[in-house]
């Protein structure tokens, strides 16, 4: 098959958009602004790796390592993860997604015996008129953004959510908020912070004494309310869990901040963790 330079760059950048899209959707992470639009024009570019030919194993394992750096440096420009392990995790999950898309255009080659479709050196050529590409990314892309916004819905919802957050020998059950508007994320890590506003559990870490942070291990980050700033005490570890209308049981990985309560002892978190 002739492969036109032109046209694999554009059909690349679309399905870059919808995968970075994909995985900000299952990871449950806003995507950069300007580094979306970077890791659209990287990953585009990068598919002129199509075009090279291995000759024997050793540079066959370089092009797969080429194309895994390719992945990760997309996901990097997407997302910026803030830790080397959510790096990781969040390239697995987009090396994965990119699986799936070249199972679905094997099973369209065999089924079909589609002579539209190339896949090499995994990467994925389709020769077809631009203006279907772009229509058929369109649909996608539109698809893909309904499913999120009715989710997004669902979750925001009135309902009666609890929130549990177990840690060693304590377990604490609070009434919880669904606040779309608490988008803290640890600078540490760049999780989601669901925030437990507790003095039983700001107590029980001695969250005071800030000697005993990192041996319990807790961090600060900054974070603002309407009226100040100021630092809370975070911690990664433990495990916290949503139940919705004493039914649903979701278990959503996050950190979790402490606070001290000044009224009714409750839960803050994202409704998008729900999703």
């Amino acid at each position: 098959m002739k492969i036109y330079i032109d046209l694999l760059i554009i059909s690349n950048a679309l399905i870059t958009l919808v995968l970075v899209k994909l995985l900000s959707i299952i990871t449950h992470s806003a995507l950069k602004r300007k580094g979306h639009v970077l890791s659209i024009m990287f990953g585009a570019i990068s598919s002129t790796i199509i075009i090279l030919k291995a000759e024997n194993f050793i540079e066959s394992l370089a092009i797969t390592i080429v194309k895994v750096f390719i992945l990760l440096i997309t996901v990097k420009l997407a997302f910026d993860p803030q830790s080397k392990q959510k790096l990781f995790s969040y390239t697995m999950y987009y090396i994965a997604l990119n699986i799936v898309l070249g199972g679905i255009c094997l099973a369209v080659w065999e089924f079909f015996g589609a002579g539209f479709i190339k896949a090499h050196n995994m990467t994925v050529y389709f020769k077809i008129p631009i203006w279907l590409l772009m229509m058929c990314v369109a649909a996608t892309y539109f698809i893909i953004t309904i499913y999120e916004k009715h989710s997004f819905r669902n979750s925001c919802k009135n309902k009666a959510y609890k929130a549990v957050f177990t840690y060693g020998d304590i377990s604490l059950t609070l009434p919880a908020v669904s606040d779309s508007g608490n988008v803290l994320i640890d600078s540490f890590s760049g999780e989601p912070v669901v925030i437990f506003s507790s003095n039983k559990l700001y107590d029980y870490f001695e969250l005071d004494n800030e000697n005993k942070y990192y041996s319990s291990g807790f961090h600060l980050i900054p974070y603002s309310t309407v009226s100040s700033k100021s630092l809370m005490p975070v911690t990664l570890k433990g495990k916290t869990l949503i139940i919705e209308s004493d039914s649903i049981i979701k278990e959503i990985k996050c950190a979790v901040g402490i606070v001290k309560s000044s009224g009714k002892e409750r839960a803050i978190f994202n409704p998008k963790l729900l999703m």
